[in-house]
């Protein structure tokens, strides 16, 4: 019986060895020495991500006093070369400048201008991005977008600028939603579970000059802008899984391309 228990046992090893080496087979299928693997291809991911932010306006000329956001997005990855997302952000960006010299044309003006400020961020948007390099492993994309920027600017006190007229130039109102076009460049790193982990550096170019609520007081007249640089990780909605090659028979090569497609 002890003899018997040990040949099943040795039975079952050498079976689940030869198992293993055939998915070991199967998956080097890439172009030598098969150090490569051919990873399912994933029509669709979610993204979730966190943000470094700065501004730039009128009180601060440069990108700095960062903030954060958090972001969560749709990302469809269907084609080699061109790619969408949708993506939703919630953040801030602050700035300050206790010295900045304010304009005015109204000699009979009465106000306070601000001199700092938050201004909550939400923003939705869709991007099209263009894959500069896309292989089993690695991505590196441009992006570009169109959405909407929506800003809730306070003062030091936590009280809502739009509402304060006297913060302002005289008569000077203005709407805390705003038109974008953000610019982006960015990379992932795929994981043989489908998974990715990426950086992506963005301009979200909103066509408004009133993040920081000054405009007409301004002694610039470029629109305000905010930089973003955001960690994301990529999580797969859906797999499809490439077909089995067993690097025993004959292999071509050429194939290792369309099967290394994320």
């Amino acid at each position: 019986m002890k003899k018997i228990l040990l040949t099943l046992w040795a039975f079952c090893i050498t079976c689940a060895t030869l198992q293993a080496q055939n998915n070991n087979e199967e998956l080097d299928i890439l172009q030598p020495p098969f150090e490569n693997k051919s990873l399912p291809k994933i029509p669709r991911f979610l993204e979730v991500g966190i943000s470094a932010n700065a501004y730039r306006g009128d009180l601060n000329p440069s990108y700095s006093k960062w903030t954060s956001s958090f972001h969560i997005a749709y990302r469809l990855n269907r084609h080699r070369y061109f790619n969408s997302r949708f993506g939703f952000s919630i953040g801030s960006v602050t700035g300050e400048n206790l010295n900045y010299s304010f304009t005015s044309t109204d000699p009979e003006e009465d106000g306070r201008p601000n001199n700092f400020f938050k201004s909550n961020l939400i923003t939705f948007h869709y991007e099209l991005q263009f894959n500069l390099i896309k292989t089993s492993r690695y991505m590196v994309y441009l992006s570009q977008g169109f959405g909407i920027y929506r800003f809730l600017v306070k003062n030091d006190e936590g009280e809502n600028l739009q509402d304060i007229q006297t913060s302002r130039g005289k008569n000077e109102n203005y709407n805390n939603f705003a038109v974008m076009l953000p610019t982006g460049i960015g990379a992932a790193y795929r994981f043989a579970n489908g998974y990715a982990l990426g950086l992506q550096a963005s301009i979200l170019n909103p066509q408004t000059d009133y993040v920081d609520n000054i405009s007409q007081l301004s002694t610039n007249n470029r629109n305000d802008n905010t930089l973003m640089f955001k960690f994301f990780l990529w999580a797969p909605l859906s797999k499809i899984p490439v077909k089995k090659i067993s690097t025993r028979n004959n292999i071509n090569y050429t194939r290792s391309r369309a099967l290394g497609n994320w």
